[in-house]
Order: structure tokens, then C-alpha cells, then sequence
């Protein structure tokens, strides 16, 4: 009997849609004709959950899963699962990828969506995670010293008091490009950098970010500002209600903050550099004895795979300034 493989990743979100899109048809080849139907399925459940329209129950949404989005390939239902999302303040169900199986480098190879996929593999619960690197942070944020460069994923793994985990980082994939902007609902001639390059706004100025990174920004920032946590950054910056606004919102191509700025009728300044950059990332863990002797066969597969791939241009920061040009402040 093959040996297997476990991995996790985030079952909602870019990581998974573009792990789906770009690597998963050529890990599981006997599968790639579904692939684009798992990504069409779970950006249309997205856009229904954003769009505020009426929270169904979790029998609807099953109801809508089994009926509509997975008619014309029925075993879609086995890898597709409905969670709430807790990330929003009703917390409405949604589908979600759950799992798959499938034969890689003859070793049975299973992929689990999981919330917490960092810390299901620093428990040993699965060889390999397919993360970000900002969530690596915000997950050992608290722990680190202050004043470090905490972009690189080895430097965040390296700096962690001794025995914290055993998880080893091993390199980015070429997907999920983004980068944690600082946003605002007007457009100032000018905005100050301090000596790491990050904006100077007054002190206590508020700021919203979304509460999952919370403790990153207060590390780079080193408490220096009052940070806002809410569901969202976007409406809460461009919705007009007469008062200059700030925010720290993740972008990749910048689409979703010009779609929010037109449909408020707001302005829109972006500072032109990144508070941080995240993309997906490659962590494993030597501690899971199932699958050891196996899985860095896996990890090479996928090594491969990234190597040959491009990243998405519109997840480039080329890309995003350039779609942003109006908008950025210096």
C-alpha cells in the first residue's frame, strides 16, 4: 500500500483558488478537467457571500452546492464541504474546498482544507502546508524580537525562542502575490517615510485593518498608531461620511479597491509602497511520522511545478501600480 502524503491548506481564499488553477491539474492529473469548476465554484460562492445578499441557511447552501454549482461533475461533492465564515460578523456558510486524494510520485497524496493550516502542522497533524507568509507571521509575531526584517519566512522560523516548532519554511510559491497597502478616502500631495520606509502619519491617527493581521501591523508599526479592527477595510475607508479615513487592506491586482472607490462615488489614495509583502509558502514538518520517508518526493514535485510557472500578472506589483496609477501617493 502506497505511503501517504498529507498536506493542508486555507479551504477559502486566493491560496487555494490559485493552488487549484496553477498546480493542482498537473499534481493530479486525472482530475485537471475539474479544476477550473472547483475555481469557478468557489469564486462565485465568494462574490454571493461579499455581495450582502440574504444569509442562507446551511441547508440552503448545501441545497445550492449539490444543485447548482456541482450538476455537471457530481464528484465535486466529495472535495467541496460548506463552513461558516468566521471571518465575517454573521459568520455566513459558504462552500468551501474540503479534500482530495490522488496518486503522486506512486505515494497517495491527500490535500485538506483547514482554517488554521500553520498551526494543524506545527501539531504533526500533516507532513507539508501550503500557506502565506503573513499569516506565518501573525502566527509568531508576539514572539519575535522588535526591529527584525520580518519579510523573509526563514527570519521569522529562525528568531522564535527555542523549541517553539518544528515547522521548517522552504520556499514561495508563485501565487497569492500581495501586499499589505495602506489605503485612504482622499489623496494628499505627499505622505513622510520614516527609516524603513513606512508612511508617518500623526500620532494616534486610526487606522482599520482587518483583525487577523492586527498583530502585524502593530509590530511594524510599533504601536504608533490606533488600530481600527473591523470586517472589512474597504467599505469602512471609501464609505462617505465626511471624515478622512485610513486603512491597511491586503491587494493583489488593486481591482477590488477601485470597484469599492466607483460603486461610493469616493476618492481613493493608495501609498505607493507596501507595509509587507506576502505570497504562498511551502512548510513543512519533520515531526509527522506518517509520510516521512515520502513526502519531501511531494515537496520536489511541487518545487517543479513552481519553477516553470509564471507568476499571474495581474497579481505582479508591476501590474498593480500600474492599475493604480492615479491613485498613488508619494
Amino acid at each position: 500500500m502506497p505511503e501517504l502524503v498529507s498536506a493542508v491548506i486555507k479551504p477559502k481564499g486566493r491560496v487555494v483558488q490559485q493552488f487549484m488553477e496553477y498546480f493542482a491539474p498537473k499534481l493530479f492529473p486525472d482530475y485537471k478537467e475539474i479544476f477550473p469548476e472547483i475555481v469557478g465554484i468557489l469564486e462565485r460562492d465568494a462574490k454571493r457571500v461579499k455581495s450582502g445578499q440574504e444569509l442562507l441557511t446551511k441547508e440552503k447552501v448545501f441545497e445550492l452546492m449539490w444543485e447548482e454549482y456541482t450538476a455537471k461533475f457530481p464528484e465535486l461533492r466529495t472535495m467541496l464541504g460548506i463552513s461558516p465564515d468566521c471571518g465575517r460578523e454573521s459568520q455566513p456558510y459558504r462552500v468551501v474546498f474540503s479534500s482530495l486524494d490522488g496518486n503522486v510520485d506512486d505515494m497517495t497524496f491527500r490535500l485538506y482544507g483547514d482554517l488554521n493550516p500553520i498551526e494543524t502542522l506545527r501539531d504533526n497533524n500533516v507532513n507539508l502546508a501550503i500557506a502565506s507568509s503573513d499569516l506565518l507571521l501573525a502566527k509568531f509575531v508576539s514572539l519575535l524580537p522588535l526591529d527584525l526584517d520580518v519579510v523573509d519566512p526563514a527570519v521569522i522560523l529562525a528568531n522564535l525562542p527555542p523549541d517553539t516548532t518544528s515547522i521548517e519554511y522552504m520556499f514561495p510559491l508563485k501565487i497569492n502575490q500581495a501586499r499589505h497597502m495602506l489605503v485612504m478616502n482622499y489623496r494628499p500631495d505627499a505622505i513622510s517615510v520614516d527609516g524603513k520606509g513606512l508612511p508617518v502619519l500623526e500620532d494616534e491617527t486610526e487606522i482599520a485593518v482587518n483583525g487577523e493581521y492586527y498583530l502585524i501591523y502593530k509590530y511594524l508599526f510599533n504601536g504608533r498608531y490606533k488600530l481600527r479592527e473591523g470586517e472589512k477595510v474597504e467599505p469602512f475607508v471609501l464609505r462617505k461620511d465626511g471624515r478622512r479615513k485610513y486603512g491597511l487592506e491586503i491587494v493583489s491586482s488593486g481591482d477590488t479597491l477601485l470597484e469599492e472607490a466607483r460603486r461610493n462615488g469616493s476618492d481613493l489614495g493608495v501609498f505607493v509602497e507596501p507595509i509587507y509583502e506576502s505570497s504562498a509558502i511551502m512548510l513543512v514538518n519533520d515531526r509527522r511520522i506518517e509520510g516521512i520517508d515520502a513526502y519531501r518526493k511531494v515537496v520536489g514535485t511541487i518545487k517543479e511545478i513552481n519553477q516553470q510557472l509564471a507568476v499571474p500578472l495581474k497579481t505582479t506589483k508591476e501590474y498593480m501600480k500600474q492599475n493604480l496609477a492615479n491613485q498613488l501617493i508619494r
